[in-house]
């Protein structure tokens, strides 16, 4: 989206470990190689992969909550650009579309559940130290209770 903009892509850590691969030849599946050497219908890890691995004491725990926060940061972000419509829209769609996972309720009722408050607190501190991919659009709570607002609307139902 950013060289469509004629901007740079951003510094991701992730995308600069997809960028090599590319760069390597390592295009996927359909390529045969990409995260996993692909023979037929086999496929295992590539090894090569191992070289990327950065030391970290992230707990499983850690790594899901930033799973989480990071695709609410990308959620707040196209609700404030008007790209997405309704809590609805967003809960079903990320629960159904992308993976994020059922048991949160979808990234809005996750949002809610976790506390506006302490969900700004933690993706301060994880901007700051992993950048600006986790902070969200908002300066305080009243600001993301503003943009939360513009969500609630009613779901319609099925017709009487």
């Amino acid at each position: 989206a950013a060289r469509a903009r004629g901007e740079p892509p951003g510094d991701h850590p992730g995308e600069r470990v997809i960028l090599e691969l590319l760069a390597e030849g390592r295009a996927g599946r359909r390529a045969g190689a990409g995260f996993y050497d692909h023979d037929g219908d086999a496929r295992r890890l590539w090894p090569g992969l191992s070289r990327y691995r950065q030391a970290s004491d992230l707990s499983l725990i850690g790594a899901g909550e930033r799973f989480l926060l990071v695709q609410i940061a990308e959620v707040l972000r196209a609700v404030r650009d008007g790209v997405i419509g309704s809590a609805a829209e967003i809960n079903v769609g990320a629960v159904e579309a992308t993976g994020f996972p059922r048991w949160t309720g979808g990234p809005i009722t996750y949002l809610d559940l976790i506390g506006h408050e302490a969900g700004l607190l933690r993706v301060r501190d994880l901007a700051a130290r992993h950048g600006p991919r986790f902070a969200w659009p908002v300066a305080d709570a009243s600001g993301l209770a503003a943009l939360l607002a513009s969500l609630r609307r009613p779901v319609a139902g099925p017709a009487a």
